[in-house]
């Protein structure tokens, strides 16, 4: 009986427009007994309850009768979506959503408070913000400020003798606090340390006066930057040596020196050198008396140079002993005495030369400018 009244209720709601029901779901009827309408019941004599629809959490819409009983029910398959008639409203089937993107924004220049540079424009690319006029600089806050050049101080003209080290601290100032970077942009010479000049004066290929000039630049951390020229004066500070005579004739078997001359205006004190020459023809004998004092440098007769000799080549290192003052002028340092072994022509050339002299203060390097010579052996 109860299966019947349901199934003429449907077909009179459905008929009259007050619920439709789409393709899936379910929903169950109950109805009370007829002791229950006996009793007096005035209620509903059914209640629905509809399957899954997307409409809340227990997917159902209950019509309960009065005094019913939940266990009087009978379920039938049913269509989906809901809606009762006269309504606006209504549940829609299931089915997933996408929640939209949040479209950005594009910044500008004004919005970040910044007057000049390119920053980022918020949506992954760059926003480029006007530069600024002439006179100012964009600091790292995106500002226009004012940024007065670097400066380094007036030189003028410095005099420096050739082989000398010439070093001092340069005096860089700005007046904004910004970082300086200091470099040689023009001439010889480099930058130590972020404000320390060094040079070392070459041995000059002739005698006499030659200037250099030296173009420094002062670059702050913004980009301002400024020039200052300064001038080297590199002045004569040598000594010529050379073997005396500069050509040496003589026999097989003959025992014999040459010297080792100097001329200098410079106050020399001692040097080291190296000689070479053909150990097929003459023999350095490296005895005691195989190297001696010329008068130059000689303080007393006692006073012996400091030698050694090797196969085709001899050291010599003739020091002014005891003495703080160097000499001057023109003499002979040391005399080399050789045998002559094997006809033939064996020349004598200086491997190196290092030298140092002094007015009773500093030592300080000499250039030496010098010169060969050659000695023939004759067969008797």
């Amino acid at each position: 009986m109860n299966i019947l009244l349901i199934s003429i209720i449907m077909v009179f709601i459905v008929a009259a427009g007050i619920v439709t029901i789409s393709t899936t779901g379910f929903f169950s009827a109950t109805g009370d007994s007829g002791q229950d309408a006996a009793a007096g019941d005035t209620g509903p004599a059914f209640r629905l309850s509809f399957g899954p629809d997307g409409s809340d959490d227990s997917n159902t819409k209950d019509e309960v009768p009065a005094g019913g009983d939940e266990s009087d029910t009978v379920s039938a398959p049913v269509t989906g979506a809901v809606t009762g008639g006269g309504s606006s409203g209504g549940s829609s089937g299931g089915g997933s959503s996408t929640t939209p993107e949040t479209p950005c924004t594009l910044a500008t220049c004004d919005a970040l408070g910044y007057e000049c540079g390119s920053w980022n424009d918020g949506c992954g690319g760059t926003l480029d913000c006007t530069n600024c006029g002439e006179g100012f600089t964009c600091n790292s806050y995106g500002l226009c400020i004012i940024n007065n050049p670097p400066t380094i101080q007036e030189i003028g003209i410095l005099d420096v003798a050739e082989g000398t080290k010439l070093e001092f601290s340069l005096i860089v100032s700005d007046v904004d606090g910004d970082n300086v970077v200091v470099s040689v942009i023009g001439g010889p010479g480099s930058i130590l340390f972020g404000n320390v000049y060094t040079f070392d004066a070459p041995c000059k290929d002739n005698a006499g006066e030659k200037m250099e000039y030296v173009t420094l630049e002062a670059v702050d951390e913004y980009g301002a930057s400024s020039t200052m020229t300064f001038y080297l004066n590199i002045s004569d500070n040598r000594a010529y040596v050379s073997i005396d005579p500069p050509v040496k004739d003589v026999s097989i078997g003959d025992t014999f020196f040459v010297n080792v001359s100097i001329q200098t205006e410079e106050p020399f004190l001692g040097m080291a050198f190296g000689l070479e020459y053909d150990d097929m023809i003459l023999n350095f004998t490296d005895a005691s008396e195989s190297m001696t004092f010329g008068e130059f440098l000689q303080v007393d007769d006692m006073s012996k140079p400091v030698f050694f000799g090797y196969e085709g080549r001899v050291e010599g290192f003739p020091i002014r002993e005891g003495e703080d003052n160097g000499v001057s002028g023109k003499g002979t340092l040391v005399h080399i005495y050789f045998d002559a072994i094997l006809e033939g022509e064996s020349e004598l050339n200086f491997l190196f030369t290092e030298a140092v002299k002094s007015d009773g203060g500093e030592l300080e390097e000499i250039c030496i400018i010098t010169e060969g010579g050659v000695v023939n052996v004759y067969s008797v």
